[in-house]
């Protein structure tokens, strides 16, 4: 074997000492036990569906013919699961046996308008976009769109291209120029080019922790998903290429989200406008402690209330894509140590003119009720 130069040395030993501070951290939130498992579920490859795209010309057909004339999905392999008329998946199918090594079908241009067939996404990536209950006629902001299946998700639900969708109006934000591209890109291979040309939907890059700083754009979206970014665990510990995990970076990230969360709720509408706030992180300081310093404001807290995070989300479609979820204080995780999919956060929250801070769902819940994320105590906690 080649030795290894100084700099793969020191690049080496940075990552050693940064999985370490990982696992002594983690370690201390879920136990020995349950760590040990969940990271292992970590360094295993993310599992994922495929959102079938509703806007292809033959749109309720579009998914029977992936599996039939289409023969983009192996019938023997993949099984159909339809939520609605406006969103269907592919996942794989119970029966196939563990040792055949399953690959997603690539997505491809079908129809007339030559959109592409399907997102491919982890089976955890739709539930806040799903949460989100954006139905036509909202006004959207997804103020941490890229790298776009998010969006797309909403788009689905919000818009009709048979009939006039001039009354919904959708907003993809992304401050990086390099995402933003990769978002612009997704829009053109997946969303008919008449709902752009409307403008109702958009692109940004604007920073998404000074939304709201113009009084004429408060209160302005009816529906907001904020899909942070975060740590995100499980890319380290497969080794990408630059990521290191520190606990001050940990830190940062959380100070962020509180600044993204802030922005958004300043042009949410409080007149019953929701808020969907989510990462890919395990971290309960990047998830529920970023919740709690919001409730805990009594400027910001004002009108916002918790609601059950499951409650959009009792379909039986969906029973597959929420098996293992678990309850934290303000929202559900998915981990998977426990689920197939994940992991992923996220909290739902609600904002009404005449209504008081609250956590109105919770108070209904016994603490023998809560979900133990470390499975040692009475109480715990990619979109590709």
């Amino acid at each position: 074997m080649k030795a290894q130069t100084k700099p793969q040395k020191s690049v080496a030993a940075k990552q050693q000492n940064s999985m370490s501070e990982l696992d002594r951290y983690f370690v201390n939130v879920y136990g020995s036990k349950r760590w040990s498992e969940l990271r292992e579920a970590l360094e295993k490859p993310t599992e994922h569906v495929a959102w079938i795209n509703p806007f292809c010309d033959f749109q309720e057909q579009t998914a029977s013919r992936l599996l039939g004339e289409e023969k983009i999905f192996d019938a023997s392999v993949w099984k159909l699961v339809r939520y609605s008329d406006k969103f269907s998946f592919m996942v794989q199918r119970d029966d196939v046996p563990s040792d055949i090594k399953v690959n997603m079908p690539p997505p491809a241009p079908i129809g007339l308008r030559q959109l592409h067939s399907h997102y491919v996404l982890d089976g955890a990536s739709p539930l806040p976009a799903i949460s989100l209950r954006a139905a036509p006629g909202s006004r959207v902001l997804d103020i941490c769109a890229a790298p776009g299946g998010k969006s797309l998700v909403i788009a689905g639900g919000l818009f009709d291209v048979e009939t006039s969708g001039a009354k919904s109006m959708l907003t993809s934000n992304d401050r990086s120029q390099p995402r933003r591209d990769r978002l612009l890109q997704v829009m053109r291979e997946y969303i008919p080019a008449e709902l752009k040309f409307q403008g109702i939907l958009s692109v940004t890059g604007v920073d998404a922790t000074l939304w709201g700083r113009s009084p004429a754009t408060c209160g302005c979206f009816d529906r907001i998903l904020v899909d942070a970014p975060c740590s995100s665990e499980r890319h380290i510990v497969h080794g990408s290429s630059g990521s290191s995990w520190t606990h001050s970076r940990l830190k940062r990230d959380a100070k962020l989200q509180g600044q993204i969360l802030q922005s958004a709720i300043r042009v949410l509408n409080p007149n019953g406008g929701r808020l969907v706030y989510s990462t890919c992180s395990i971290a309960p300081e990047e998830n529920d402690e970023v919740i709690s310093k919001i409730i805990n404001n009594s400027r910001l807290a004002k009108g916002l209330k918790i609601l059950d995070p499951l409650v959009e989300l009792q379909h039986e479609a969906l029973g597959g894509l929420l098996q293992g979820v678990e309850r934290t204080k303000y929202g559900a995780i998915m981990l998977p140590d426990k689920s197939k999919y994940g992991p992923l956060y996220w909290c739902v929250m609600e904002k009404t003119i005449s209504g008081a801070a609250g956590t109105a769902w919770l108070e209904s819940e016994s603490d023998s009720d809560s979900e133990n994320q470390s499975g040692e105590s009475s109480e715990g906690q990619e979109e590709t």
